[in-house]
């Protein structure tokens, strides 16, 4: 079963998932949508963190837990291209700062690889 995000763990979810629209840039945000006050205060949030580079550093600052660390890592990986060079040095860099055990990002990475082949 998923797990339910509480408040502040989507906040760390969606800081992990910012670094997707960073490496898309105008693409992503010329697909937003903009119909509500809850969808426009959602895309100033992203176009503020899309307007500078992501700092793993800022992202992992928002896991207040090894679950939640856990969770930022695997949406990560299932956001981004880890064959890319730089998004492998962020992943790298990301997992470094979340200090994730090195057998934990591994087992995380082969449950994103299964999920992605799945999919």
């Amino acid at each position: 079963a998923m797990r339910r995000f509480r408040p502040r763990d989507e906040r760390a979810a969606l800081d992990a998932l910012a670094f997707r629209a960073y490496s898309n840039g105008q693409q992503q945000r010329a697909t937003m949508p903009t119909a509500t006050p809850a969808t426009s205060a959602l895309r100033s949030w992203i176009d503020q963190k899309v307007s500078r580079p992501l700092d793993p550093a800022d992202v992992a600052a928002a896991a207040n837990s090894m679950e939640v660390a856990s969770e930022m890592y695997l949406v990560s990986m299932l956001a981004v291209d880890a064959e890319s060079f730089m998004e492998r040095a962020y992943l790298d860099a990301l997992a470094n700062k979340l200090n994730l055990p090195t057998d934990l990002k591994t087992h995380l990475e082969n449950e994103a690889r299964q999920t992605l082949a799945a999919a």
